[in-house]
């Protein structure tokens, strides 16, 4: 852990017009095995400000990096853990995941499932931001707590979670569990879509609650998420004619921002990426890093 002496301080990472803050959707994941070591370390060396992370709670209680609730798709446990059908990642000790395989690097060296404690020391390391979703299916109340804990053993953890750290969700409650325990840190409200038709919402999902719900209007939604610290809505679909398909524009997320709320996108498709600086967004998820980058300094 960082000492007083030597501890890195952290500057806020600058919203730029027309220059999206590059955030790394699972490390260079398109190139990559998502969610390893090797993933975040290409995506820092194509220029992503912040990667992004997914962490669950072990049957341990040891934070891990992994996306899916199961350990099947993205490691090797239906050959290594037999017996350990569906491979719930909560079922699941440190040892268990520590001990599979979840890719090889191109430099042949073999990749783990990472423990949040691996990633953090990589972006501070680089100063570079961090991004984490939190998985909160079978965490309980427990999940943000032990994120706490960990961050907190850092002598920079301060100038770290205000200048650098976000939490983002599809839960609420965890939001607001995150903001409880790392008061100042950066939060995000995750959605798939969210249609709005004359500025009532129409369609959210794909978990909905009573913040998001069909009914309520645009402007609580926003005016709610800026009220209770939350400063970023992250979507993969914004409709404001009350379909599910992208329509919105610069005075969209310029009427979010007045509010206080930054909206986000997801994409890695370059034409959409193109879309979404010309409208203003403030930063963009991708799996390739090095094309957003690219799109970026293009001359228009």
């Amino acid at each position: 852990m960082a000492t007083a002496d030597n501890a890195p301080r952290y500057e806020r990472i600058a919203i730029t017009p027309g220059r999206p803050i590059v955030v790394a959707h699972r490390g260079a994941s398109g190139t990559l095995a998502e969610n390893t070591l090797a993933a975040y370390e290409l995506a820092i060396a194509q220029g992503a400000q912040i990667i992004e992370i997914d962490v669950h709670l072990t049957a341990d209680d040891e934070l891990v990096v992994i996306h899916d609730d199961t350990l099947e798709r993205t490691t090797d446990a239906a050959v290594r853990l037999p017996d350990g059908a569906p491979w719930n990642v909560h079922e699941h000790t440190l040892a268990d995941i520590r001990s599979l395989s979840a890719g090889v690097a191109p430099d042949g060296i073999p990749q783990r499932v990472p423990t949040l404690a691996e990633v953090i020391d990589l972006v501070r390391h680089h100063d570079v931001g961090l991004l984490i979703e939190t998985k909160t299916l079978y965490s309980g109340d427990r999940l943000e707590a032990a994120i706490a804990e960990l961050v907190r053993r850092y002598d920079d953890a301060e100038d770290w979670i205000a200048g650098r750290l976000m939490v983002g969700s599809f839960d609420w409650t965890s939001l607001l569990r995150a903001r409880d325990e790392l008061p100042g840190v950066h939060l995000a409200l995750i959605v798939g879509w969210l249609a709005v038709d004359d500025g009532v919402i129409t369609a959210c999902g794909p978990v909905e609650s009573d913040v998001t719900a069909v009914g309520t209007t645009l402007e609580a939604l926003r005016d709610r998420l800026a009220a209770e610290g939350v400063g970023y809505l992250g979507t993969m679909v914004l409709g404001t004619n009350g379909q599910i398909a992208n329509d919105f524009g610069s005075s969209d997320i310029d009427w979010f921002r007045q509010g206080g709320v930054e909206v986000n996108f997801i994409t890695d498709d370059p034409e959409v990426m193109r879309t979404y600086i010309d409208a203003g967004v403030s930063s963009i998820l991708t799996n390739h890093p090095d094309r957003l980058v690219a799109v970026i300094d293009a001359p228009e």
